[in-house]
């Protein structure tokens, strides 16, 4: 964790040289809001770290908490180490949600008449 934690400041270092003066990410406001369980989105962020889906596989797994707390206006940051150790201690299902979401995209997807997708 520890160096997780240092990465995780270098990085923002290397960020506020490479940003132009003014311009700053945080103060982006999503008007998204999670409404799921953390763990579900805490699923979803280990999915994304371990495929390698993002930054060519160089995302941390704080960046991508981070990301998502403010696409979501959720706090999710702190707790993502513990989701990962409740996901791992699951004995039946340990990707329920991810497993619920690729059942309700395929069955969208098999729809025959495929307008009954949420606007």
């Amino acid at each position: 964790m520890a160096n997780e934690m240092l990465i995780e400041y270098i990085r923002k270092e290397m960020e506020k040289l490479d940003c132009p003066a003014g311009y700053d990410q945080t103060h982006y406001k999503s008007s998204l809001k999670w409404t799921a369980h953390k763990i579900d989105l805490g699923e979803i962020i280990y999915a994304l770290l371990y495929s390698g889906a993002v930054n060519n596989g160089n995302a941390t797994i704080i960046e991508l908490a981070e990301a998502f707390e403010q696409i979501f206006n959720v706090e999710i940051k702190e707790d993502i180490y513990r989701y990962r150790l409740d996901i791992q201690k699951r004995m039946i299902d340990r990707t329920k949600f991810l497993n619920q979401l690729i059942a309700i995209l395929q069955r969208m997807i098999n729809d025959k008449d495929g307008l009954k997708f949420r606007k």
